[in-house]
Formats: C-alpha cells, sequence, structure tokens
C-alpha cells in the first residue's frame, strides 16, 4: 500500500482500455481514509 495525503492507496492493476484512449483505467484501487492517527 501507499501512503499518500492522508490516504491508503493500494493499486492492483494499471490497464488501460482500448475502447476508450481518452482516459487511463486504473483498474482495480482501494482507498481507504487513514482516521487511524
Amino acid at each position: 500500500t501507499v501512503e499518500l495525503y492522508g490516504l491508503q492507496i493500494s493499486p492492483v492493476v494499471i490497464s488501460i482500455p482500448e475502447s476508450d484512449t481518452s482516459l487511463i483505467d486504473l483498474g482495480e484501487i482501494t482507498v481507504m481514509p487513514n482516521n487511524d492517527k
């Protein structure tokens, strides 16, 4: 996991869909607020 600006981001798959080249699909990303501190 990568902690960035108080968020824990876990990138799983980075893929670019051929059907839509106007944006980059980051695949499955779980973003959780880091409220434990």
